[in-house]
């Protein structure tokens, strides 16, 4: 058909150089005006987290790990964690929360 379209390594280059330095720009901006708000709350914030990831030994390494304001629905974090740091922080049920705080809230909180 002859019809000109861009190759998928100038996809990719674009990707990289483009698309995803400007995601992480807006999402640390966003970050950083929610702990912003936080810190003027005087209530303080409901946080809540989830995390998903195959059984290991599934093909799975890495798992997501995400953690929310309950009451505004606002994601705060997302992070990437171990398959096995997962599991032990899942078998640890009151320990989630605490673990989770401890790997992936910025210390100003």
């Amino acid at each position: 058909m002859n019809i000109p379209h861009t190759t998928i390594a100038t996809y990719m280059n674009h990707q990289r150089s483009v698309l995803h330095p400007a995601i992480n720009f807006e999402w640390k901006e966003f970050q950083a005006q929610n702990i912003a708000s936080v810190q003027q709350n005087e209530k303080g914030i409901t946080v809540g987290g989830d995390g998903r990831a195959d059984t290991p030994g599934h093909n799975a390494k890495f798992g997501c790990y995400t953690m929310l304001d309950v009451e505004k629905s606002v994601v705060f974090d997302i992070k990437l964690v171990q398959v096995s740091l997962y599991s032990y922080l899942s078998r640890c049920s009151s320990q989630i929360t605490d673990g989770y705080y401890k790997l992936c809230v910025n210390p100003q909180l």
